[in-house]
């Protein structure tokens, strides 16, 4: 079987992409090419002693190579937060709470171990702790340990192995529970609700299906890779691999968001045949944050009321932060003009986090959409 790779505990994408790149030379030929808005090929440098033929059979190699990602769209910078990693795990002899801890920064290894740097959490493994060497080992200051699998040790004890997450997937999960860019969150919570999902053993003990690379979760566009001995980036899923916190389009699309056109003239519904017309605006507004996506147009047909209320633009740019978290630029930039088509750029932003429409931002808003339809909403049941 050789190596695996293993995966994001949240997003379920992988920790590298070392081949899926140009490597420096070719990507800087590439981006000469973009920066010129040039079809054509750049001239390569004939070496003195290379032959005509041989000259032709290397570019044809290079034109049947598919195997690069779309550099218009990603870069070796804009990919690069997929390196760093973070475990979430649980010591037994941990000195807080239920003893869950947090490492410090690391990166990924073969055969699905990492190298992280052990951090500050008052529960984290040292280097001479109890279980050093049996479980884990620890050289020149950093910790080896292995991620997902189930072992078990003496006696009837299932030890658990730590959960990765990339670095911009916590932080991501931080800024959107908590409100704040720093704001902290309860990992004994997180690791509680992502560790159900665990692979297990085959045993009667624990006859979930054994799986040492990643959740048994529904990873959307990474649900098939997630579940492959390595991680294979692919053509067409560029903007999923993007940084998902620095996207400097999102600042681009704000200052040029559409304009709202006057309201339509729509009669106030009839108290006696639309409940929700006895209602007061405010509630009527929390119902509509409260729907779920698909029952907002059935709620609007049925009732003048929601309809009426639907017109408030203001009720779409709340919806916005509802439906996309992740947007929180959104709720940082305050000097907009008063006449923003929110639901327009609802329907936009909302398209644009599905593979079909990423012509546009070109952004990771769909790689938000992976993870926090896994993570956010598992943490929150």
């Amino acid at each position: 079987m050789g190596s695996w790779d293993f995966y994001c505990a949240c997003c379920g994408g992988g920790f590298k992409l070392w081949s899926a790149l140009p490597p420096a030379e070719e990507w800087a030929r590439i981006r000469k090419l973009l920066e010129e808005g040039s079809k054509q090929e750049v001239p390569r440098k004939k070496d003195e002693n290379e032959e005509d033929g041989e000259e032709e059979e290397e570019d044809e190699a290079e034109d049947d190579d598919e195997g690069w990602l779309d550099c218009s769209i990603c870069s070796h910078e804009s990919t690069d937060w997929m390196k760093h990693l973070r475990l979430l795990g649980h010591n037994p002899h941990g000195k807080v709470g239920r003893g869950v801890f947090l490492t410090g920064l690391g990166y990924a290894q073969d055969y699905g171990s990492t190298e992280v740097e052990p951090g500050n959490h008052p529960n984290v493994l040292t280097a001479d702790g109890p279980d050093v060497q049996t479980y884990y080992s620890a050289w020149d200051g950093k910790l080896q340990l292995s991620v997902y699998v189930n072992v078990l040790s003496t006696g009837d004890e299932l030890i658990d192995f730590p959960l990765p997450f990339h670095d911009q997937c916590l932080q991501m999960i931080r800024r959107v529970i908590s409100g704040k860019p720093d704001g902290e969150i309860s990992i004994d919570t997180l690791y509680d609700a992502m560790g159900t999902a665990r692979g297990g053993l085959g045993t009667e003990r624990d006859p979930r299906p054994y799986n040492n690379s990643s959740l048994f979760l529904n990873y959307y566009q990474f649900a098939g890779a997630a579940r492959e001995q390595y991680w294979g980036a692919d053509r067409g899923y560029e903007p999923w691999y993007n940084d998902p916190i620095d996207i400097p389009a999102i600042s681009k699309f704000l200052k040029n968001l559409p304009r709202a056109a006057p309201p339509r003239e729509v009669k106030a519904s009839d108290p006696a045949k639309d409940p929700f017309a006895k209602m007061p605006l405010e509630l009527l507004v929390e119902i509509i944050m409260q729907l779920p996506q698909e029952s907002l147009l059935p709620f609007f047909l049925s009732s003048r009321a929601a309809r009426l209320a639907s017109q408030s633009q203001w009720v779409w740019k709340k919806r916005i932060l509802v439906d996309m978290p992740w947007m929180w630029e959104l709720d940082e930039k305050k000097d907009y003009p008063e006449e923003v088509d929110w639901h327009a750029v609802y329907a936009k932003l909302d398209r644009l986090s599905f593979p079909e429409e990423w012509e546009g931002l070109k952004v990771s808003s769909g790689y938000a959409l992976v993870f926090f339809d896994t993570g956010i909403i598992l943490y929150g049941d």
